[in-house]
């Protein structure tokens, strides 16, 4: 169905979805498991189009700390289907 990364800081990401009807559930639960983690905080990068993802961050109080703009002359992948696990894999 999904694949999620979480790592010893606290931060979510690559989280990846075969369907992008499971992005909330996939990233609410790599938010839990850094929330469980003991980490001082929790952190992922979030694709502006990848609804999901930024309601379930929002419901659960996150911030944007970081904006960031990507821009392409040509479209690629599906943000609603992928979290980067930092911007260069952007």
């Amino acid at each position: 169905m999904g694949y999620a990364y979480v790592d010893a800081g606290g931060h979510a990401g690559p989280v990846a979805v075969l369907q992008s009807s499971a992005m909330a559930t996939a990233f609410r639960t790599a938010l839990r498991l850094a929330a469980e983690s003991g980490a001082s905080q929790v952190s992922a990068f979030l694709p502006g189009s990848s609804e999901a993802a930024l309601s379930a961050a929002l419901e659960c109080g996150m911030r944007i700390k970081f904006p960031m703009l990507l821009m392409s002359s040509r479209d690629f992948g599906s943000w609603a289907q992928y979290l980067p696990r930092n911007p260069g894999f952007m």
